[in-house]
């Protein structure tokens, strides 16, 4: 049995290391998809509020997108935004890109302004998600705890809000 193996890596080592598409070969298909695949990291930059048209808010959301990956991407146009209210009501709605450039070039950071009209209650909202359907890739999120601007990781959003949804606590919210 040996002996066949070394046969057979010294007529076609290549084949013999990838196991003809076996194991070997997946890893590798697996790990080129991997160096491969779309990432791109969004920071929220600025949010500012227009109180001006009452019963709704403008709110000009900056963004910062940074394709990690190897190739171009875009974005569409909308961000959606998921809150909760003091009352822990859902609100939803979406915010329209202000540029007609929407294309991701790799490791170029690229700031864009969305817009758009909300209800006035967005203002005090908490545990916002603000979402980003990109071309490739599928979506890069935000999440942000209260209007103060305060980030956090998916595990410690979670948990604060479920502690909010099932107790009404703000244990982020300071003062």
């Amino acid at each position: 049995m040996i002996e066949g193996l070394i046969a057979a890596f010294q007529t076609d080592p290549l084949k013999t290391l990838l196991g003809s598409g076996g194991i070997l070969g997946l890893v590798v298909i697996i790990g080129r998809w991997f160096w491969n695949r779309p990432r791109v990291n969004v920071k929220l930059i600025q949010e500012t509020f227009d109180i001006k048209g009452n019963p709704n808010v403008e709110v000009t959301l900056t963004v910062e997108f940074e394709n990690h990956g190897r190739e171009n991407t875009s974005f569409e146009t909308e961000a959606k935004i998921y809150c909760l209210t003091a009352d822990r009501e859902v609100l939803q709605f979406v915010l329209m890109a202000e540029t007609q450039t929407r294309t991701l070039s790799p490791v170029t950071p690229q700031q864009i302004t969305f817009k758009g009209q909300v209800a006035a209650t967005y203002i005090y909202s908490h545990f916002r998600i603000i979402k980003f359907k990109l071309s490739r890739g599928g979506e890069a999120s935000i999440r942000v705890l209260n209007a103060s601007g305060q980030l956090a990781g998916r595990i410690k959003f979670f948990f604060l809000k479920v502690l909010f949804k099932v107790f009404g606590v703000l244990p982020h919210v300071q003062g």
